[in-house]
Parts: structure tokens; sequence; C-alpha cells
């Protein structure tokens, strides 16, 4: 290949991640969620709504854009798994700052710590 071609081709590729471990778990996990929720909808059962939108509320803490990213398309696919009502029922709680404050301070999922 000439030289313009590998510049053209590098200047295609996306940019590194910078995911530390404890990041790349995390989007692995949002992953494997978003991929259960969209391969075998109905699986999630109504109960479980509040634990899945926890825990993927706790991964995108001051997370890079692909962890957040993935936590949206997660949400997305539980929207359409689910009832909607269901899921905005859990999600509204977290609308305002108080609460969302308030609702963080008890953990419902075992995440790992950012390091």
């Amino acid at each position: 290949p000439s030289r313009d071609a590998d510049i053209f081709a590098r200047a295609l590729q996306s940019p590194p991640k910078q995911l530390n471990s404890c990041q790349q778990v995390q989007h692995l996990f949002l992953q494997g969620v978003r991929s259960l929720l969209q391969f075998v909808p109905g699986h999630i059962q109504n109960e479980d709504v509040r634990s899945i939108v926890r825990c993927m509320l706790e991964c995108t803490v001051n997370a890079p854009f692909e962890v957040v990213h993935t936590a949206e398309q997660a949400l997305q696919n539980l929207i359409n798994a689910n009832h909607p009502e269901v899921c905005f029922e859990e999600l509204l709680p977290y609308t305002t700052g108080a609460e969302v404050d308030e609702a963080l301070q008890v953990p419902r999922c075992n995440t790992l710590s950012s390091s």
C-alpha cells in the first residue's frame, strides 16, 4: 500500500478506547445485558426492571462515553422488552437531583468501584 493509503486508513480508525479495567468490566456487563434484552425479549420480569435500571445507572457514574452509550442502548432494549409504563415508573425517582443523590446512597447492585 502507498504511504497516502496508510495515512488515510489510520485516519478512518476509531480512536483507541482508554477504559480502565473496571470500566471494561462495566462495558462488558452492559453489552451482555443489552444482548440479553435484545435477543431474549420478554425474559426479564417486571420485578427485575428496578435492579437492572439501578445497575445501569451505577455503571454510568463518571463513566466514559462508551460505557454511557452502551447503557443508553441497553435501556432502549429494556423499554422495548418490557412494558414502557414499568420502565417509566422505575426511572421516575431519578428525575430530580435530590432524589438521585438519595437513591444512589443505597447500592442495590454489586458493581466494581472505579479505580
